[in-house]
Parts: structure tokens; sequence; C-alpha cells
């Protein structure tokens, strides 16, 4: 090549780097640019649009310079928060993974930063899922990120979640520790230490954890400390779930009158806070079942349970295994801790093959989720117990009590009033 044709070659070359300079400038402009636009959009409520616009970012970023670039991550990072308020929780989460998995390979503190985001947004979106065994192991990873990076979460939302995980997967003292001190936390940090809405929430998840490990004396003062700290606060989150659990735990403990009573004038004050046409807070609704039953009044009980499911209850928000969305779950209305209920007081009304009906689409719920099984699987696996022995299939009856026995003794011990039950259950088949 002469000297003439290598120097055009060069400049072409010069000129094409500069070109390519100047539209990688311009790209990271663009995704900047769209990335402010996109926070404008969420201020003021367009959360689709934001969604829209920050998909174009990453893909202008992935494009122009990498899925590991910053810029790219942090457009993902957003992106996913956005679908995860929006309730896109698959597209959420596939998003959110990606950026985790293009930050991992990279030491420096900002793609790091990215991905500890990442994860913890991951983890919520698995919670709102319903998937908590895979919500705890993504979260655990999380912590373990702040602990290597020296930041502290004790206190913060992230380990509210961690806690609402283990209390979802049957780890229910784990559970009460971190409620216990993401509370304190969170109470050292509010103005001269008084209770907050927050840390009322977090006290209330503290009571229905000691109430699902047994610990109803304990569940019971932590409770009712909720309560005396709500009195003047009808909108704080953990006042009914307080009340419920309050109504439930004395239940337990061969008080269902005063369960009774505490649960209908917690009804009471949500009609009175509400409006009296507001629908019953399903939660309470639950807890007067329970109390009703255990006092055999089964029609009124029967009657209490059939309202809530006339009105389409899908979700009550009562039962440990179903995460941050409630309860029930799944493709049906019908699979909902209701059910159980429902089945409880049919059972009692000498209706067993209704009482079959009524528990089945929990029981599939629950055996279509990866084990352990959680609480609300267990107490129904009791009933299910008792209700194929009430219709004769005695062999099948004593496999499934047998099994929930020692599951139920495995994991909450001899003395708790489930494993209690579930062994008197078993025993009355042998007494046959």
């Amino acid at each position: 090549m002469g000297f003439l044709a290598e120097r055009r070659t060069r400049q072409a070359e010069n000129r094409a780097a500069a070109a390519a300079a100047e539209a990688r400038h311009r790209a990271g402009q663009e995704i900047e640019r769209l990335t402010g636009e996109s926070r404008a959009q969420r201020r003021a409520g367009s959360w689709d649009a934001a969604a829209t616009t920050l998909a174009g970012a990453v893909r202008l970023g992935t494009e122009q310079f990498g899925p590991d670039d910053p810029r790219t991550l942090l457009a993902g990072f957003e992106h996913g928060r956005t679908l995860l308020q929006l309730h896109r929780l698959a597209e959420a989460e596939q998003v959110l993974r990606a950026v985790a998995e293009a930050a991992a390979p990279h030491s420096d503190q900002r793609r790091q930063d990215l991905r500890f985001d990442a994860l913890g947004a991951c983890g919520s979106v698995l919670l709102r899922a319903g998937r908590n065994a895979e919500a705890v192991a993504v979260l655990e990873e999380h912590r373990e990120l702040a602990r290597q990076s020296g930041c502290d979460l004790a206190g913060s939302p992230a380990a509210e979640e961690l806690a609402d995980g283990y209390l979802a997967v049957g780890r229910e003292a784990e559970a009460v520790r971190l409620y216990a001190d993401t509370a304190a936390h969170r109470e050292a940090e509010s103005a001269a230490g008084r209770s907050t809405t927050a840390v009322l929430r977090l006290r209330g998840k503290l009571a229905r954890a000691l109430l699902l490990l047994g610990h109803h004396a304990q569940a019971e003062r932590a409770a009712r400390a909720v309560l005396r700290a709500a009195a003047e606060n009808t909108a704080a989150a953990g006042r009914w779930s307080a009340a419920a659990v309050l109504a439930r735990t004395l239940v337990q403990q061969d008080r269902a009158a005063e369960g009774e009573a505490v649960a209908r004038e917690a009804a009471a004050e949500w009609r009175r806070a509400k409006g009296p046409e507001s629908k019953p807070l399903p939660k309470l609704d639950h807890a007067l079942a329970e109390a009703l039953i255990a006092q055999q009044r089964y029609q009124e009980a029967l009657d209490v349970v059939l309202e809530q499911l006339a009105a389409g209850v899908t979700a009550v928000g009562v039962a440990a295994g179903a995460g941050v969305a409630g309860a029930a779950g799944g493709g049906s209305g019908a699979a909902t801790v209701f059910q159980c209920d429902l089945a409880a007081a049919h059972l009692e009304l000498g209706r067993p093959e209704d009482a079959l009906r009524a528990v089945e689409p929990f029981l599939a719920r629950h055996r279509a989720a990866p084990a352990p099984r959680d609480h609300a699987a267990l107490v129904a696996d009791t009933l299910h117990g008792r209700i194929l022995a009430a219709l004769g299939r005695t062999g099948e009856a004593r496999d499934v009590l047998t099994a929930n026995a020692a599951v139920w003794r495995e994991r909450y011990g001899p003395e708790h009033v489930h494993t209690l039950a579930a062994e008197r259950a078993l025993a009355a088949l042998s007494a046959e």
C-alpha cells in the first residue's frame, strides 16, 4: 500500500473511531435522559410509561455498552423496581436477576452496589410471588453481601422482609429474633423512642410468630402491647393483625369466649374506622370463626366463613406460609384458610363429605409447594386426617395423622397445642 493510500485508510479509521465515540457519548446521554424521564413519570404516577421508558434505556445500554455497564445496570435496576410496583412479578424477577448476574463478576463498588440493590429487590419480588424458600435464599445472599461490605442491615426494610420470609417457610424462631431486633432498632431511631407505625407493624408480626410457635403467653403480651400503643391510631398497620393474633392466642389457651369478644370488638372498631358499608376484615373473621368453633357454635362459624367466601376473599394474611401476599393465593380464590374454617365447621356439623370438598383446594395448593410444609398446611393436614376418619377411611386417616403428628412434634415440640391435637386425633383412631 502506498503512502497516500495508507494515510487515507488511517484517516478513515480515525473518522470512524471518532464517530463511534460520538455515538457512544450520545447514547450515554440518552440513557441518562431516559432514566431521568422515567423518574419524573413515576413521580407523576405514570408507572406503565416509566416501565416502557426504562426498557428502552436498558435496550440502548445493552446495545452500546453491554449488559454489565453501570449505566445499563442502573437502568435495569430501576426497571425491575418499577415492574415490582406494577406487580409484573415475572418480568421484574427476570430483569433484576439479569442485573445481579451481570454485576457479579466485577469488583468495583458501583457495580457491587447495584448487585446488592438488585438482590434485595429480587427478594421482595419472590416474597410477593409466594415463592418463599427462593426469597429467603436471595435475601440471605443479600444480607451476606451487606456483611462483607460492612453494611449493617439492622432495622432496615430488608431485615423485615427476611423475617417475613423466615415466618413463611416455618422458621418462626428465627423470625421472632429478627422481628424483635428490627423493631428495637426502628424504635430507637424514632423520635423519643415512641412506637411508630412501622414499629407497631413489626411488633404485630412478632406476636403472630410467637403464636405460631405456641408461645401463647408471650404472644398475648406482645399483641396487647401493640393494641395499647395503637389505641389512638386506627390507621396503625399492626393494629388489626394484633387484634386477630390476640383473639387466636386466647382461643388456643382455652379462653375462646374472650377471643370471640376481642375479635368482635376489633371488627366493630374496623367498621367505625372504615365506614359501616366496609367489608369485614378477613383476618378478624378468621379469628372469630376459630373462636366460635372452639365454643361448639358451628353454625355461627359457618355463617361467618360463608360471608367471607361470598365476598370473594382470596387472601387473609393470617397463615405463615403465604408470604407477604397473604395466606391464600394460587389460581383459585377458594384456596384460602377460610376453606379450612369451612371444612372444620362442616365436619363438626356431621357433614364430612362437604368438609372434604371444602379443604381439598387448600391441600392441593400446599402439596404443590416445595417442602417443608408450612404451619397452615400442617393444620390442614390434621383436619384432613380427622375428615378421613369421619368418612370411615381409617387406614388413610392413620397414615395422614401419623405423619402429621410426627412433623408437629419434630418442628414445634410435644407440648405445642397443634401437636397435642394431632396426637389426640390419632389416639381416637386407635380407640375405635
